[in-house]
């Protein structure tokens, strides 16, 4: 098996140290290509006696995966993909028997379909050590929820970004070409936006003017053609063009086909959808075509975006509305650890506007990472150095003057402050507040709230305008009244319910606090972790509202616990919890045995030992004190006039009777003695020497049986009215217990017998 890389050894040594300490789930955040399917090979290699469940986004990555596995690991491991897990059997489930269950592109595992089939089997197999490993860990499109803290808890074996791979020297630093490919729509937008605004016709006038400048400049800058020409090598090159769907696959094929001819390159295109019967041939076709002098470019809608790299020298994106989940998906197939070329990637979109919109992209990422590493220098008194010239590798400068340009015309257009004024008041009026939102509906009037925060900002706000605004509880801080409004909504929630809020709720506006919570406890996590500060703003918030906010998810969990047992112990007067108790729709039980395991493994925190001891919790042996309840109950079972048998085993959801055949009976077999109460306890529970009257309404004979069993197979043998003996028996004991009243099969009525009767009876029918 292929070796770790350094890095990669570092994980993995911390994955085995976080499970040897007993933490159950794992996660691993690394980027594309930097060898994430190694650590799950080494664990399968070096655990021999264990059995491994993977899961995957395709098929392609499962044999991907399973190609770095010798015949013997391979006999371990079953590998499946996250779509078929809602409809996998149980029976399938059971037969997997995992020790071990990866999650890989494990920010998938949060799917609302997908989810559902994981969690019946991270539920099944409580014991099994999880691994999830993505480069995406946040589901930006799903309320930014992270993976790693919903499922994992925020146990990190590693936490590892894109930028701080390439800075680290573990991945090579890409070429990063950005441009657009049409902008006419862009001018066209402004030139409309200018003619409708309520500037003077000189401003007007002037603005149009620098539109028609700009977009001249942009017609005489570098076409695609010129860029490819540029910047491709050999002409031998490998590229996976990513498109928003097959219609913009079919309308772009023969563009880029132009693009690179015109540019003086032969090529040849693949094509990879769903739409595409062949598509797995075409794609295996594009990995072995190693022709010398022709680009292999193979065009995608919705695939290759996870697993697949290594042998790809670049990626075209030419889809412009994606996540940054997606986009950093996109890149990632250019990326692979020990690559000698420069990776390219070529971020071509179809306008100006989205470019200026997206702040979570690559060039911006490594900036920020190369500025906070140079912070952290200063502090130390060194000084930082990059390994390359980041203004070489990362290309914007051609447009992006020209789509600044664009915003900052677009920043100059102004309406009549009147009118906006009104329809602010008239939003005031109809929501209770002035949190205007950034809606297709609302977007003029936010962007007027926009800039009169600005004008404050820069001092030429109108003093009357002002108070204006202020008499209207106009929002200057827009994040710090969201942040506020969201603390105090999460204050009455844990009034109103005793805990926090949690994310996985069916309740939405439950889940959607809960995940403000998780994403403000991980900036503050990570604050630390990169010793930085959470802003102080924040904190006075958050200390005047809630002050004894609970930062570590771990311990609020373990709080919610608490509330949940002091209330069960209160109502059962117990101090234990058996395994499989629900109490108010929390699984109580399952919680009380992970804590009994870490209390006897003795990893348990000093203060959650502290806290179960003065409720009087025990973790020993509970056989004992399950034994001495169950003689209170069926103390009380008796006083309620409770008769038990084969047919009516319980008494408040506990089996007694199955209890006192067997726990009684091999205490008493191994010489325990039973008190006289406990003796007459069972005699009366179990009506031993009680008989069975019946009556026969049709010949108004009366019958006893020495029991239920005897009287029930009367039934079958003697009058012939059931299929067997035990088809009798549940319609007995409930007349027995007057759960019914109607005659049996219309005919027959069950009592039990009183002394004077059994001696009627048997003088009647002359029995001894």
């Amino acid at each position: 098996m292929e070796s770790l890389h350094e890095h990669n050894q570092k994980t993995y040594e911390n994955i085995c140290r976080m499970y040897d300490e007993g933490i159950q789930r794992v996660a691993v955040v690394q980027p594309t290509g930097s060898g994430k399917s190694l650590l799950m090979a080494k664990l399968i290699e070096d655990n021999p006696d264990s059995r491994f469940f993977v899961l995957s986004t395709s098929h392609k990555i499962n044999d991907q995966f399973k190609s770095k596995l010798d015949e013997k690991m391979l006999k371990r491991v079953e590998c499946n993909i996250y779509c078929n897990m809602p409809n996998m059997k149980q029976e399938a489930m059971e037969l997997l028997q995992p020790d071990y269950i990866f999650l890989d592109e494990m920010h998938r595992a949060l799917a609302k379909e997908w989810s559902k089939g994981i969690n019946v089997l991270l539920n099944m197999y409580p014991d099994a050590k999880v691994l999830g490993l993505s480069a995406t860990p946040i589901r930006y499109l799903d309320k930014c929820r992270n993976v790693a803290e919903e499922l994992f808890g925020g146990n990190l074996a590693c936490d590892m970004s894109l930028s701080q791979a390439i800075l680290d020297g573990i991945l090579p630093m890409a070429r990063y070409v950005c441009g657009v490919y049409s902008y006419e729509k862009d001018a066209e937008s402004v030139n409309k936006k200018i003619e409708k605004s309520c500037n003077n016709d000189e401003e007007k006038k002037e603005l149009l003017r620098q539109v028609k400048i700009l977009k001249k400049n942009l017609d005489k800058g570098h076409g695609v053609s010129d860029i490819f020409m540029k910047y491709i090598i050999t002409g031998s090159e490998k590229f996976v063009v990513f498109l928003k769907d097959t219609t913009h696959l079919r309308v772009m094929k023969p563009v880029i086909e132009k693009w690179f001819t015109d540019a003086g390159f032969n090529v040849r295109l693949y094509e990879v959808h769903s739409k595409n019967a062949d598509k797995n041939k075409e794609f295996q076709a594009f990995t072995k075509d190693k022709e010398i002098g022709v680009i292999k470019a193979c065009l995608s809608v919705d695939m290759l975006t996870e697993g697949i790299h290594g042998d790809i020298d670049g990626v075209i994106m030419l889809r412009d509305t994606i996540s940054p989940n997606y986009y950093f998906q996109m890149i990632g197939r250019a990326f692979a650890c020990g690559k000698k070329t420069i990776p390219l990637i070529f971020d071509l979109v179809a306008n100006s506007q989205f470019i200026s919109d997206v702040a979570d992209n690559f060039p911006n990422e490594i900036r920020r990472e190369i500025e906070k590493r140079k912070e952290e220098c200063e502090k130390e008194g060194k000084e930082y150095e990059v390994g390359f010239d980041v203004d070489e590798f990362i290309v914007m400068d051609e447009f992006m003057d020209v789509v600044s340009g664009f915003r900052a015309i677009e920043e100059r257009l102004c309406d009549d402050w009147d009118v906006m004024f009104k329809e602010y008041c008239k939003f005031y009026k109809e929501n209770g507040h002035g949190d205007v939102p950034k809606t297709e509906e609302y977007r003029k009037l936010s962007n007027w709230c926009k800039h009169q925060r600005k004008d404050l900002d820069n001092e030429i706000l109108k003093e009357n305008h002002k108070k204006l605004l202020n008499d209207n509880e106009f929002i200057w801080d827009v994040p710090k009244y969201r942040f506020e409004k969201q603390i105090i909504e999460t204050k009455d929630f844990i009034l109103k319910n005793g805990r926090y809020p949690k994310t996985g709720s069916d309740n939405k506006y439950e889940s959607n606090l809960g995940y403000f919570i998780s994403a403000e406890r991980t900036k503050n996590r990570q604050a630390e972790r990169e010793e930085n500060v959470y802003p102080e703003w924040k904190l006075q918030i958050i200390d005047n509202i809630i002050p004894d906010f609970c930062w570590n998810p771990i311990e609020e969990s373990f709080n919610t616990f608490l509330h949940i047992l002091v209330e069960y112990l209160k109502e059962t007067g117990k101090n234990y919890v058996e395994k499989n108790v629900i109490f108010k729709g929390y699984k109580l039980g399952k919680q009380f045995r992970i804590l009994k395991d870490s209390f006897n493994k003795g990893n348990m925190p000093d203060y959650k030992k502290e806290a179960l001891m003065k409720l009087g919790v025990t973790f020993k042996d509970i056989t004992d004190m399950r034994y001495r309840d169950n003689w209170k109950l069926l103390e009380k079972c008796v006083d309620d006039g409770i008769v038990l048998n084969s047919c009516n085993r319980k008494y408040e959801n506990v089996d007694l009777y199955s209890w006192i055949k067997g726990t009684v009976k091999k205490h008493i077999e191994e010489g325990e003695k039973l008190s006289e109460r406990q003796i007459k306890l069972i005699d009366k529970v179990l009506q031993w020497r009680r008989k069975i009257k019946v009556i026969d309404l049709k010949s108004s004979q009366v019958y006893v049986y020495p029991s239920t069993n005897k009287a029930s197979e009367a039934m079958y043998s003697d009058f012939l009215i059931t299929k067997n003996a035990k088809s009798a028996c549940v319609t007995i004991n409930n007349h027995l217990l007057g759960k019914t009243m109607s005659p049996y099969k219309g005919r027959f009525m069950f009592y039990y017998a009183t002394d004077e009767e059994v001696k009627k009876y048997l003088e009647n029918n002359k029995v001894n």
